[in-house]
């Protein structure tokens, strides 16, 4: 049945709210532009009306990514594009505007010794000045990360598979709070396009 697959059981737990999956595509912007109001609006979200341990669920913000060359250029847009776009979200709310630190990159690139200390700094809260506000991540989140804290994903492109497509997005919403997975599908690309009509 729907609960016991044979390889897999659902075990109903109620103390675990489990993610919240939203889908936006691209259709008629570039995905350029998509990832960085998506992130923008995300992150300058997290300064509002949040409780303290809401807060914390959904200060640092995950972007997955297919390959390091995508994550690459994307470096550069969260340095830019996306606290220029925070400033004008912050003007419009008349919020607060949100200060962030420069991104990290979670890749294979990586040295154990690197993993290890990212894995360290993803477990610093909200309120602590070296907390990270944005992870850049490649397949390489996909295994060995349980931070029970991080609660937001942003998906760059559809994996080629399903299964690591599951395996990314479980990496969020682990904790107390519903993790919150935003899947940016790019209009241009037959398999994105497929999964966000369906």
């Amino acid at each position: 049945n729907a609960d016991d697959s044979g390889f897999a059981v659902d075990e109903q737990n109620p103390n675990i709210p489990g993610r919240l999956y939203l889908g936006v595509t691209t259709a008629g912007r570039s995905a350029k532009f998509m990832l960085q109001a998506v992130s923008a609006s995300l992150l300058q979200s997290a300064k509002g009306d949040l409780t303290k341990e809401g807060r914390d669920h959904y200060w640092t913000m995950v972007a997955y990514f297919n390959s390091i060359r995508e994550l690459g250029g994307a470096v550069v847009l969260m340095e830019d594009d996306v606290k220029r776009s925070m400033d004008m979200l912050a003007t419009r709310h008349k919020e607060q505007k949100r200060e962030i630190n420069p991104p990290e990159a979670l890749t294979s690139r990586r040295t154990q010794t690197e993993i290890r200390e990212m894995l360290d700094k993803l477990s610093i809260s909200a309120e602590k000045d070296n907390s990270l506000d944005i992870v850049l991540a490649t397949n390489m989140l996909s295994v060995g990360v349980d931070i029970p804290r991080l609660g937001l994903m942003v998906v760059h492109g559809q994996p080629k598979g399903i299964s690591e497509y599951i395996q990314a997005t479980s990496r969020v919403g682990r904790g107390p709070v519903p993790g919150l997975i935003l899947a940016i599908f790019n209009n241009a690309k037959p398999r994105d396009r497929s999964r966000y009509e369906s």
